[in-house]
């Protein structure tokens, strides 16, 4: 925006040198005319010789010496043209022409405070100069001083409503602002002068597409089309937002469009990258952005946005390298500066406390009906060492009460501690291994029909996994040692019997909106029967309501052979930017050929989580299962937990 000399300025100028030569007199005046002649052609270098021709013969002629620095400044050469306009101002120093010159000079050497200067000089003389209030904005804007470049814009406009360029570029700082609503009206004014300006009827659509208004959006960007569908970067934009919509054959019609046209352009790769990123398309959204800096290294809101996708992939080196060259030089950039204090917080351990009620009843028709507790006080410390290594340390206090209510046969207390250290290894970009090891001590708490033996009070347990995830695709293997709890008999005693269990999920993002998942796992239970497990579900994100998604699934187990049908519906809405709601209810049919028969149940979980004070987050967690049929247990568990990043001190 800085570095090009106006052409209409420049033309209005030299229209104003030929009008006041009509006042001059001697052969210097044709000297002048010939001299515009050539700068009218851009002949600029003949043009300088005939001004030289000039001053030969008048040394102070101010419009010679202004042609001068005018040529100067078409052929680039700002600081050859900076002495002549300095002489021209010497000799009069309220000459607006002059003035202006010197203003427009400075700005192209990027020495802004002295442009501020000479604009500043120019509105002393006439207060209505459009074109030092557009200068003086533009220098505002390029400082990043949003709120200066809004005022001398609004100032435009209270004596010139509808200063064409005044509107044009105050709704672009409306939008560097944030203030979506001021900008679309802006906008929308600035078409009551120029209807077909493509620009701005993109930038509109484009405000529409940030508050989530999709088909406002399309409608916008279709109006753009309608003036130029040769735009590639519109064809593109339109492929996305259809795609969007799930309106699939208008999608690829403006794709294969956009194809048809595209050229290595950045802006275009911008708006690919940033629709890729709004539909979670984040490892495509990354080659797009990749792409563009190459093409363009410098470019600020390519790094940002860059930045931003490494920050989602948690892959902090990369985001903060990129953040740190927006700031070497522009380091007041907001964007930047708030990107930091996010990798500042993905750096530094995550604290986390949690509180964990559960309760099971259990009740059987030909045994007694069981009422158990467990209450969880967990306490636990993430760090990340950098972004491929992390470690876990994990405490938890455990307090496990069965009682049984009819005979008190089958009742225990025991206390269980567990100290865990876990650790992430990222191998490559795709592969993700997680290992963690858990020391487990139990200890009796009275007197009870079932207590633990005191040479079975210390265990092991384990759980190890790796994931790779490619596109649309991903794959989770994992190994667990865990413990299973178990009433024995002669004598009464409770045993943690260690077992086995591998497994192997595979998922499949079939389409932006519908997900397919194959589960199995094996599990070696040593002292019982071995147990299989098969699932696979399929889950739907409704296209026109992206907050819900209904899903269905079958599960086979192999011991006590089940067969379980479940229907889902889940919610989740961010309220407010803040407050956090995720809701999920289940209905299962389980046809258990060795145990209850059929059954149904109905499964509700609950989320909500809100921040106390900024990055200090508050969850709680809930869950209510009742289950109908012969069996009629009754599960409940709820969980409330605290994470501080330690990033936000």
């Amino acid at each position: 925006m800085m570095r090009t000399v106006s052409k209409t300025w420049i033309k209005l100028v030299f229209a104003l040198f030929l009008l006041i030569s009509h006042f001059a007199f001697g052969q210097s005046v044709e000297l002048l005319k010939k001299a515009l002649e050539y700068a009218k052609q851009n002949e600029h270098q003949k043009a300088i010789g005939v001004y030289e021709e000039v001053l030969k013969q008048d040394p102070k002629s101010i419009l010679a010496l202004q042609g001068l620095g005018l040529s100067y400044l078409s052929l680039g050469q700002y600081e050859k043209g900076l002495p002549f306009f300095n002489q021209a101002f010497k000799m009069d120093r309220k000459n607006l022409t002059t003035l202006f010159a010197l203003a427009r000079t400075y700005v192209l050497l990027k020495q802004y405070p002295k442009a501020h200067y000479y604009y500043k000089l120019v509105l002393d003389i006439n207060p209505y100069h459009v074109e030092a209030y557009l200068g003086k904005a533009r220098l505002y804007r390029e400082n990043n001083q949003h709120h200066l470049a809004t005022e001398t814009y609004e100032k435009i406009l209270e004596f010139d409503p509808y200063q064409k360029e005044a509107l044009g570029e105050l709704s672009h700082v409306y939008l560097d602002r944030d203030q979506k609503e001021r900008a679309l009206k802006t906008a929308k004014k600035f078409l009551e002068i120029n209807p077909k300006d493509v620009d701005t009827l993109s930038n509109i659509g484009s405000v529409y597409e940030a508050q989530g208004k999709i088909k406002e959006a399309i409608q916008w960007y279709e109006k753009a089309k309608t003036i130029d569908p040769k735009n590639e970067r519109i064809q593109a934009k339109l492929s996305l937002l259809y795609g969007a919509t799930d309106q699939i054959d208008y999608s690829l019609v403006h794709l294969q469009k956009a194809l048809e046209l595209q050229e290595a352009n950045v802006k275009d790769y911008i708006t690919l990258g940033r629709a890729y990123g709004w539909l979670y398309r984040v490892d495509e959204a990354i080659l797009v952005f990749e792409k563009a800096r190459a093409m363009d290294p410098k470019n600020k809101m390519v790094l940002n946005e860059l930045a931003s996708l490494y920050l989602y992939k948690e892959k902090w080196d990369q985001a903060e390298n990129l953040y740190s060259q927006v700031l070497a030089r522009s380091p007041k950039n907001t964007i930047a500066l708030e990107g930091m204090e996010k990798v500042k917080l993905q750096k530094k351990p995550v604290f986390t406390s949690r509180f964990n009620y559960k309760t099971f009843k259990n009740k059987r028709p030909n045994d007694p009906d069981t009422e158990s507790f467990k209450f969880e006080y967990l306490e636990e410390l993430e760090w990340k060492l950098n972004p491929r290594h992390a470690l876990t340390f994990l405490y938890q206090k455990n307090h496990h009460y069965q009682n049984d209510i009819e005979n008190n046969t089958k009742d225990y207390e025991f206390n269980q501690d567990v100290a865990s250290l876990k650790y992430n290894v990222s191998l490559s970009d795709p592969l993700l291994f997680s290992f963690r090891g858990d020391y487990n001590h139990f200890d009796n708490q009275g007197s009870n029909t079932y207590t633990i033996p005191e040479g079975d009070i210390d265990h092991f347990s384990a759980f190890s996994y790796l994931s790779f995830t490619k596109g649309a695709f991903y794959n989770f293997l994992a190994w667990k040692r865990g413990l299973l709890l178990r009433l024995l008999s002669s004598p009464n005693r409770l045993a943690e019997h260690p077992y086995y269990d591998y497994s192997n999920t595979l998922g499949l993002n079939m389409t932006p909106n519908l997900e397919t998942i194959f589960y199995y796992a094996y599990t070696d239970y040593k002292l019982l029967k071995d147990q299989h497990d098969v699932e696979s579900s399929l889950t739907y994100r409704l296209p026109f309501f992206k907050q819900v998604k209904l899903g269905y699934s079958f599960e086979y187990l192999s011991e006590p052979i089940e067969r379980i049908h479940t229907a889902s519906f889940r919610i989740q809405e961010d309220f407010f930017k803040h407050l956090l709601f995720d809701l999920l209810y289940e209905f299962k049919r389980n046809d258990n050929d060795t145990d209850q028969g059929v059954t149904h149940n109905n499964n509700v979980k609950g989320r909500l989580s809100f921040p106390l004070y900024q990055k200090l987050m508050f969850h709680f967690e809930g869950r209510w299962e009742f289950e109908n049929g012969k069996d009629h247990d009754k599960n409940q568990e709820y969980r409330t937990y605290i994470t501080l990043p330690f990033g936000m001190f």
